[in-house]
């Protein structure tokens, strides 16, 4: 299977698979939940791909992958300057990880010209299952995937799904928020 291939795939697990589902980690270390568990797996195979070639592929989107790296280090030094560098600083990290490198790894593995088809074609099939779940759960006002494993309880209450819309002026109130 060709990397472009994978990493559409992980691309796809990454935005579909639900929030809250994976494994706990100890010792108060971050939880990994299935769709950081694709990123990171996407952001592997484009270190392996990159170190297998000996060269960074930019695929046609030099000024998009510089935008990406100037962002996150942005977001390092932002870090550094605030009132908790050390607890900022391992949220950049995971930012930097899971946000940045994780598009960039994609936009080299699968953004080159001739991959465009398929990426189209891949989003848009990623956008009609998120639109089918969402109207589902609007419809049934159930939860396709009720149980988060990863989540603590007040956690689970402040899950978008259990919020319901209301507004200030009016005493009704709306059916629970879609995904």
């Amino acid at each position: 299977m060709r990397a472009s291939t994978v990493a559409l795939v992980l691309l796809g697990l990454a935005v579909l698979l639900p929030q809250g589902i994976g494994f706990r980690l100890p010792q108060g270390l971050l939880n990994l939940d299935l769709p950081r568990l694709a990123m990171v797996a996407l952001v592997a195979l484009f270190f392996l791909r990159t170190l297998g070639s000996g060269r960074l592929a930019i695929n046609g989107a030099p000024r998009t992958l510089t935008l990406l790296l100037l962002l996150a280090a942005w977001q390092l030094v932002s870090a550094l300057a605030s009132e908790a560098p050390g607890a900022s600083l391992v949220r950049a990290i995971g930012n930097a990880l899971t946000i940045w490198l994780f598009a960039f790894a994609f936009i080299s593995l699968a953004g080159a010209d001739s991959q465009r088809p398929r990426v189209v074609k891949t989003l848009t099939i990623i956008g009609i299952l998120l639109a089918a779940w969402s109207i589902f759960e609007l419809v049934t006002q159930t939860k396709l995937f009720p149980h988060r494993n990863i989540w603590e309880g007040d956690e689970l209450l402040r899950f978008s799904t259990t919020l319901r819309r209301v507004y200030p002026s009016l005493d009704i109130q709306l059916p629970y928020m879609s995904i």
